[in-house]
């Protein structure tokens, strides 16, 4: 998808990063997000949509626009604000209250402040893994999404912050719920989010293009112990190395 091809700005402002994208179709209900129009904060977001192929296309495009929308031309910039404004804005563009229209998304939603060395976390039905000195810190969102079922329900989210320095390599992981869900093994099960968690505090001491490499090789040794298996459903894993 041409709206997911900001690889190259990422890796000028966070040359330490994998992107894993496996769309299970064509196009993707799974999107991530970058925005760095002020020189010291970096925003970055793993967007789930309802639904995957074209559908799943159409909500990740509803999603792109509204996060350039809030954090780029009405520049809020707090994470939880953010995902506040995207549920209204979700809710009135796709008219949930009169259609009944049940589509959403789940965000996990980071700025890092590369001045202050200051990381802020917001989830909607989303985490976030962050590791730092070999500890494995699993940082819950909201077990609310944006939009979707229950749209009278007033969405609250909370800010979560943390400190990265040069002292110690912080790592961060979004991720969609595309790999943990992913059925293999023998016999048939899904992955299930404590063998994906297990995986990335495995993996992270490796540079990051090798991270990428083994997660890509794990899930698919995955599939391949169950026969003729297919992907289930879309697939996002993003992994960020903060060192200074």
């Amino acid at each position: 998808m041409a709206i997911l091809s900001f690889d190259e700005k990422v890796t000028q402002n966070l040359p330490e990063h994998f992107i894993l994208f496996k769309p299970r179709d064509i196009v993707s209900g799974d999107m991530y997000w970058f925005s760095n129009k002020h020189p010291d904060l970096t925003f970055i977001a793993a967007v789930d949509c309802t639904g995957h192929g074209v559908p799943g296309a159409f909500m990740s495009m509803i999603a792109h626009t509204l996060l350039n929308e809030i954090i780029n031309v009405r520049k809020i910039l707090s994470v939880e604000k953010v995902l506040e404004k995207l549920h209204k804005l979700v809710v009135r563009v796709l008219k949930q209250r009169i259609t009944q229209n049940h589509d959403g998304m789940d965000v996990s939603l980071i700025l890092i402040d590369s001045f202050i060395k200051r990381i802020d976390f917001a989830g909607a039905n989303s985490p976030m893994v962050m590791i730092q000195n070999q500890e494995q810190k699993i940082v819950q969102g909201e077990r609310v999404g944006i939009g979707g079922i229950k749209i009278n329900r007033e969405r609250n989210y909370t800010k979560k912050t943390f400190s990265y320095s040069r002292k110690q390599c912080t790592y961060l992981y979004l991720f969609s719920d595309g790999f943990q869900d992913q059925f293999g093994g023998n016999p048939k099960e899904k992955y299930l989010r404590h063998r994906f968690y297990d995986l990335l505090h495995q993996v992270h001491i490796l540079p990051m293009n090798q991270q990428k490499q083994a997660l890509e090789t794990s899930l698919q040794e995955w599939m391949a112990l169950y026969p003729n298996n297919e992907q289930t459903d879309d697939i996002l894993v993003m992994g960020i190395k903060l060192e200074s």
